[in-house]
């Protein structure tokens, strides 16, 4: 669609867990200038993990989209977790 998205790592009230609360974002921008974040979670801490952190996205064969990621459980066991896009 042409443009530049901008995925980040944020911390706020209202997660599960007061010690680890990281959550991805994403932005978006048509000139790579001026960003707006969208609304909602792109990861979810209360669901894969309590924390997500340090994405990296690749575009597949399918033009689908792959994010890794480093998430962190309750136990504060972290491991390397992926999503992929639906379109």
């Amino acid at each position: 669609e042409g443009g530049f998205r901008l995925f980040s790592t944020a911390v706020g009230p209202g997660r599960p867990y007061s010690e680890c609360q990281g959550y991805i974002l994403r932005a978006i921008s048509k000139d790579g200038l001026d960003f707006t974040f969208e609304p909602g979670e792109r990861i979810r801490s209360d669901i894969d993990a309590v924390h997500a952190e340090d994405m990296s996205v690749i575009t597949l064969g399918n033009g689908r989209r792959r994010m890794y990621y480093a998430a962190c459980d309750s136990d504060g066991r972290w491991r390397i977790a992926s999503a992929v896009s639906n379109s």
